[in-house]
């Protein structure tokens, strides 16, 4: 029977926020592979890659992969642990900083600003004061654009 070995090669290849993508090495004799995520049945594949989809964000998953022939299932493969991105875009807006207090992007203490999460000091609150907020995750703005990715 064609087996995965302890070093199969199985590697991740890429992660998105939804989906995972595997690749391994071929074993001799098989005529598929059964790929397993946290010890399930996840899909099959007739090569050596495997695109895993519907995946939760920012959630991590374990993989083995069998070889198969038509005597069955090989052993499983050594693990590999994927975890996907986050499903979150940061955005960047402009505006008066007592918008940006009215909109929850800010909030006001002693006549200033400032940002929720960060607590960034924005200046006075008021009309006539303009400051950059990012939401670099939910409800936490910094001063500033977004980071580059």
């Amino acid at each position: 029977m064609p087996h995965c070995t302890s070093n199969s090669g199985i590697t991740l290849r890429a992660a998105t926020a939804n989906s995972v993508t595997l690749t391994w090495s071929v074993v001799g004799g098989a005529s598929s592979y059964n790929v397993y995520r946290n010890s399930t049945l996840a899909g099959s594949s007739a090569g050596t890659t495997f695109v895993d989809h519907g995946l939760a964000a920012n959630s991590t998953y374990q993989y083995t992969v069998r070889a198969v022939n038509a005597l069955g299932e090989g052993p499983a493969s050594t693990a590999v642990t994927a975890t996907t991105s986050s499903s979150f875009v940061c955005t960047s807006t402009t505006s008066s900083n007592f918008d940006h207090v009215q909109e929850d992007r800010a909030y006001s203490k002693l006549g200033y600003a400032y940002a929720v999460g960060s607590n960034d000091n924005m200046g006075l609150n008021n009309i006539f004061v303009y400051t950059t907020l990012a939401e670099i995750e939910p409800d936490f703005y910094i001063v500033g654009d977004c980071p580059s990715q």
